[in-house]
């Protein structure tokens, strides 16, 4: 593929880290808190018991650390197909009106099914297929190569986490709480 190794893994690192950071975020919030997300998995039809959620969930947060520390382009691939997932399931139930109080993404949290998750699912297969047609490279490689060892790119990144699921959780919620004339 002529496109390979052809894209820069510094331009692409900061988004692709966030994007699998909050697939760690994500996948142990199911872990520890599994019931929003089997109710959407159950109407989604697919009948999951509570440890079949979890399990999924350890499975996301895994795939979140591998694509952090492994420097591997199939891992960079995957990541890329279970945000596309994530995009098209958060499109299914904004379509289908599901009336849902959680979309089931971060765990406890009430977080409705919304445009802001679509959007953050188009941006994570956007930043990991970046990453995939980029040379990938080790997390402790990269870090090595950044000044000051990279913890400056780490609060970077983490912020971009913290702030992706702050927006998940909080800006439907705030968005709905307004009503048409711009009082709540």
């Amino acid at each position: 593929m002529a496109l390979l190794g052809y894209v820069s893994f510094d331009l692409v690192s900061a988004p692709f880290m966030v994007a699998a950071g909050l697939l760690v975020v994500a996948g142990v919030a199911k872990v520890c808190h599994p019931q929003g997300a089997q109710r959407v998995i159950e109407f989604l039809g697919f009948p999951l018991d509570i440890r079949g959620v979890q399990l999924l969930g350890a499975a996301e947060a895994g795939l979140g650390v591998a694509a952090i520390v492994s420097g591997v382009r199939w891992v960079a691939v995957a990541v890329a197909i279970a945000f596309g997932c994530f995009a098209l399931i958060a499109s299914w139930l904004l379509s289908s009106r599901a009336d849902l109080p959680s979309c089931g993404c971060l765990g406890s949290l009430d977080t409705p099914p919304s445009l802001v998750h679509v959007v953050l699912g188009l941006l994570g297969v956007g930043a990991a297929s970046a990453a995939a047609l980029a040379t990938p490279v080790r997390l402790d490689e990269y870090l090595s190569s950044l000044p000051l060892l990279g913890v400056p790119f780490l609060i970077t990144v983490s912020a971009g986490v913290a702030a992706a699921a702050l927006a998940m959780a909080y800006v439907p919620v705030l968005a709905s709480s307004y009503t048409a004339d711009g009082h709540g």
